[in-house]
């Protein structure tokens, strides 16, 4: 029996993927087997985790709020100390992931000093025993590659079986899209609904908010396709939620989200799957925008404009005087860190004459006809995914075959490789973001709401300017000169640029600024 003079502190870990694995003594006797193993092996055991009905082959054990997720965190903050053990059934219950997630996830684990002990083989993983024994590496990525390969046949049967009752209409006591009509032949689309569900995607990429839209159907007095009713008047109403869950529900361009991941081609789709993708990165460009109520936006500035010279981001401020109060923008590194001489810039000039180069941006890109650079971009980063994947299982299938002393330089390309993929998913976000905002601008949608910008920026409307704003612009330099006040508006579209000057007295021809492209 293996003994320790001081104790290592073990801590033991289940997972189980479905509730109904819980009935039965399965959880018990795997307590049991897991003390017994501490016992003999002289480790402390000082904590059980579990994570109940949560997938290892969609990660959701590393979510902060599961077991495992949260214990990995409390590591890496050396919350736990370490070295310590951590003692599973099989490596597999760790992770069911793609390999490269699902070795990532285990290096993590060994390179900040948890070994990782199996029960079933009764193998321990470390640093040291890694580095003196290659094989290991090949036995755990073994082992983890057999768990995703029973996973994936699992999960590719059960949604074949899903799809065909889905496309059949088959799938009973379960809602589907309130846009489908439900025939004998199977789903069909509605054409009332869709052509109403065409003018709510259309508003949304135009840059109108869930609670926009929605108060802008109830004006019309077009009907939600929700069977709740008012009761006093009997109409039924859209409210914001259910715009948000249209936008995002990817049965738009046909498949159907179940427990054991996403199912394609369920329905009759409303929109392609790359529309749909870019609608999604155009949501996620405008949660990253601070406020969701309009009031709470007290300027477009917030998060785009910084100053010239320091690279501080400008704030919004205002004093009171006798005829009421003054707003302007003034360089944070001028108001707080004292290190900036930036000069204040009045606010509602600057928003005006920011909006009028944004209209000259906006307007280039309108004009951009010949081709499409971006859907090509974004059709050549989803294809430079698709093949470092496939680089990736190959490396792995051969790292399975080799001998120990040529597995550091294919453990060194997955590395690679791995990094390569992170960046080119990035990419393809970025690229997805940009097609949505160059999309509103080619339909003309964008220059109209800058035109009713240039009219008037109200409290109730800010917060959609400033989303039509950071949409089209990636920043804004403004610099403050003792006679004029300069903005330079970078474009999200490659480099494009537009300058807006404004005059501290005006012209002998009346002019108090101008904007050009550059």
């Amino acid at each position: 029996m293996k003994t320790r003079t001081n104790k290592l502190k073990a801590y033991s870990y289940l997972r189980i993927s479905s509730p109904e694995q819980i009935k039965g003594s399965g959880i018990q006797r795997q307590l049991q087997l897991t003390e017994k193993y501490c016992i003999e092996q002289g480790l402390e055991l000082v904590q059980s985790l579990q994570d109940i009905g949560l997938s290892g082959f969609h990660s959701k054990n590393l979510d902060k709020d599961a077991a495992l997720g949260s214990f990995l965190e409390a590591v890496q903050a050396g919350r736990v100390q370490t070295p310590c053990a951590l003692v599973v059934e099989s490596l597999d219950r760790i992770s069911r992931a793609e390999i490269l997630d699902a070795l990532s996830t285990f290096t993590t684990l060994i390179k900040a000093g948890v070994e990782v002990h199996t029960l079933s083989d009764r193998q321990v993983y470390s640093k040291a025993s890694i580095s003196d024994t290659w094989t290991q590496l090949i036995i755990s990525l073994s082992v983890m590659a057999r768990g995703r390969e029973e996973s994936q046949i699992k999960s590719d049967r059960i949604k074949a079986a899903y799809a065909s009752k889905y496309q059949s209409g088959k799938v009973y006591g379960r809602s589907y899209p309130a846009w489908l009509d439900k025939t004998p032949e199977g789903f069909k689309l509605n054409p009332e609904k869709v052509e109403v569900l065409h003018r709510i995607i259309s508003l949304y990429k135009s840059g109108y908010g869930f609670k926009r839209i929605a108060g802008l159907l109830n004006e019309e007095g077009i009907k939600s396709f929700s069977k709740g009713t008012n009761n006093r008047t009997g109409n039924q109403y859209w409210f914001q939620a259910t715009i948000s869950k249209y936008i995002k529900s990817p049965a738009l361009c046909g498949h159907q989200d179940t427990k054991h991941g996403l199912v394609e081609d369920c329905y009759p789709a409303v929109i392609t799957e790359d529309e749909y993708n870019i609608l999604q990165a155009q949501k996620k460009a405008n949660t990253k925008l601070a406020g969701s109520s309009p009031r709470s936006c007290n300027s477009v500035f917030t998060g785009i404009a910084k100053c010239w010279h320091c690279g501080y981001s400008m704030q919004y401020n205002r004093y009171k005087t006798k005829a009421g109060y003054k707003h302007y923008i003034r360089c944070r590194g001028s108001i707080r860190e004292g290190i900036c001489d930036q000069l204040f810039v009045p606010y509602d000039t600057a928003q005006t004459y920011a909006f009028l180069a944004l209209e000259s941006l906006v307007q280039g890109v309108y004009r951009q006809s010949e081709g499409d650079p971006l859907a090509d971009s974004i059709r050549q980063k989803a294809d430079q995914i698709q093949h470092l994947q496939e680089q990736a299982d190959r490396l792995t299938d051969t790292l399975l075959m080799v001998d120990s002393s040529t597995v550091p330089s294919i453990q060194q390309k997955l590395s690679e490789i791995a990094s390569k993929l992170q960046q080119a998913k990035a990419d393809l976000l970025h690229y997805q973001q940009e097609k949505a905002a160059q999309e509103s601008a080619q339909a003309g949608s964008d220059l109209q709401l800058v035109a009713d910008f240039l009219h008037g920026i109200t409290d109730e409307n800010r917060t959609e300017a400033r989303a039509l704003l950071h949409r089209h612009i990636q920043e804004i330099r403004v610099d403050k000169q003792p006679d004029q006040t300069r903005m330079l508006l970078t474009s999200k579209y490659g480099s494009q640029q537009a300058e807006a000057v404004i005059y501290k007295e005006p012209r002998l021809d009346g002019a108090v600024g101008e904007v050009q492209l550059l």
